[in-house]
């Protein structure tokens, strides 16, 4: 749990819970809320040091309206409130998104040519275009159930683009590692293992040389265990898609989830950027 509270704080949330968090704070922070509880603080004061009951009625004024801004946000613009909630949160993903993409796929093709990792960047290329098709699979059959303008729709249409992102941000990350494994030659490697194993007695450079062809050998396994993780992060990811995909699909037209069933599924998409979010900052 700790873990989830970290990811969810210092990611976009699509819950619910946030939804009417949004919503009360803007109905308690709104200018008509604010301002008037403002004004009849000193009203209230003057009223008092100079004995002014006239000045009370404004003091109710105030707070009344004050009071009502409160109610008439927070009860019957909550929607409208929700929706600029999510167009901020969608502006802020593409964004994110468009930064992200950059020259990637050029990136991840030319990390093909590396002597090491490539059976990685053949997986990370085929990752790329899949889990855009995925993504785009998710938009095009919650078209077909939802209306674009219903709340429920641009929360699961910005909680799949969380994981797209999340999963982006993965490869971008692979992309990286294995560039900063291209300049290692694991041939050249052994090759010297094996001359230095054919030396009877070795001087203290090649007992040093030993030790560092390890040490290099060591990196290299590590940083391919990352690209591994990385890569097998995106495979739950795009099995979070496809399983949103056919729970969305399995609606009848016109049908409706029960409240649970839309939690659920938000909340599972949101789970799995949010481990990829985490493990990406390890």
């Amino acid at each position: 749990m700790p873990e989830k509270r970290e990811y969810s704080s210092r990611m976009n949330d699509f819950s619910s819970r946030a939804m009417r968090n949004e919503v009360l704070r803007e109905g308690l922070t709104h200018w008509l809320t604010l301002y008037p509880t403002a004004i009849s603080v000193p009203l209230g004061l003057a009223a008092f040091l100079f004995n002014l009951p006239v000045l009370y009625f404004g003091v109710i004024g105030t707070l009344t309206l004050s009071f009502a801004s409160a109610i008439v946000n927070i009860f019957f613009r909550d929607d409208v409130i929700a929706n600029r909630y999510l167009a901020r949160l969608a502006k802020k993903i593409k964004e994110d998104e468009k930064r992200t993409l950059g020259n990637l796929g050029n990136e991840l093709r030319e990390c093909r040519k590396n002597k090491i990792g490539r059976e990685y960047a053949d997986q990370a290329v085929e990752q790329f275009d899949r889990l855009r098709q995925k993504y785009d699979n998710v938009h095009s059959v919650l078209s077909k159930k939802l209306n674009e303008g219903e709340l429920t729709y641009g929360r699961f249409v910005g909680a799949s683009e969380q994981v797209y992102l999340s999963s982006l941000e993965n490869l971008k990350q692979v992309a990286a590692v294995l560039q900063s494994l291209g300049s290692i030659d694991p041939k050249y490697i052994s090759e010297r293992f094996r001359q230095l194993e054919k030396e009877g007695s070795k001087s203290k450079a090649d007992i040093k040389e030993v030790e560092t062809l390890r040490k290099r050998f060591t990196v290299m396994e590590e940083q391919l265990d990352k690209v591994n993780h990385l890569l097998t992060n995106n495979e739950e990811a795009m099995t979070a898609l496809e399983e949103t995909t056919a729970a969305i699909a399995a609606m009848k037209t016109g049908g409706r989830f029960t409240d649970a069933d839309y939690e659920s599924a938000i909340e599972q998409l949101q789970e799995i950027a949010g481990k990829a979010y985490l493990y990406n900052r390890q």
